[in-house]
């Protein structure tokens, strides 16, 4: 796999897959915009350094994942992609809220 250069152990990693909606249809439909391998160890370490940093940016009243989005892209907040999206937001709560659960 280009970019990775250690050994990848079977079940350790997950694929992560970013959506939009189209818009116009009479029905709901979503284009996918991208798709990657995340390495769990490392997604999970950068989900729990970022989890005091979402929790501030909704006490500022920015609760959407729209909204989270954006604020994470004003504020430069990095990602292992290419900015915040929407699908990016939603699948970095839902790690949280796993990891929440284990612990």
């Amino acid at each position: 796999m280009p970019g990775y250069t250690g050994d990848l152990p079977a079940g350790d990693h997950e694929d992560l897959v970013e959506e939009e909606l189209l818009q116009g249809l009479s029905f709901e439909a979503y284009r996918r915009t991208a798709t990657f391998l995340t390495v769990r160890g490392n997604a999970d370490a950068f989900a729990e350094d970022l989890h005091p940093v979402i929790e501030a940016i909704r006490a500022e009243r920015h609760t959407t994942r729209r909204a989270l989005a954006e604020q994470r892209n004003a504020r430069a907040i990095r990602t292992g992609m290419a900015g915040w999206h929407i699908a990016t937001v939603r699948n970095l709560l839902i790690r949280i809220e796993r990891l929440e659960k284990t612990t």
